[in-house]
């Protein structure tokens, strides 16, 4: 059986790009991610060695099949998800030893409700600061 290499198509349109940004907004160089094998299925690699710069100031798609990596990238980038191998920045900030300033720098909007729809808006405010470690002191729940 022929294995298929699962492919992302990258594509940005640079709009009012600001030459003084020196910092891309993300630079991706050989990003790799390997889920382990299981029991039940062998190790999928998600990512394999993947490079991508958006500039700032552009309008980014990232499109392609089931499996081919998209949410795995994403989910590196924001923090959720520990990559294989490779760098990422976001607005300048290394995801490994700058990790509270780029989880600050990006935002994800799942496709689908992320949350427990049984919880007060408070206490969906509470459990996502904890995620992201606030401490209860800093937290602005109320």
């Amino acid at each position: 059986m022929k294995e298929l290499t699962p492919y992302l198509l990258l594509t940005h349109i640079k709009v009012n790009g600001n030459p003084f940004m020196k910092s891309p907004a993300i630079e991706i160089k050989n990003l790799t991610k390997t889920y382990r094998a299981s029991k039940k299925s062998p190790a999928k690699l998600a990512l394999k060695g993947v490079d991508l710069t958006i500039p700032r100031g552009s309008i980014f798609g990232l499109l392609g099949p089931n499996g081919a990596g998209k949410s795995t990238m994403i989910n590196i980038l924001a923090g959720l998800v520990v990559k294989s191998a490779g760098s990422a920045k976001i607005c300048g900030y290394d995801i490994d030893t700058q990790t509270r300033q780029a989880r600050a720098s990006i935002g994800v909007v799942p496709q689908e409700i992320s949350m427990d729809v049984f919880f007060s808006p408070y206490q969906a405010l509470e459990n996502q600061a904890g995620y992201y470690g606030v401490p209860k002191s800093e937290r602005r729940s109320d």
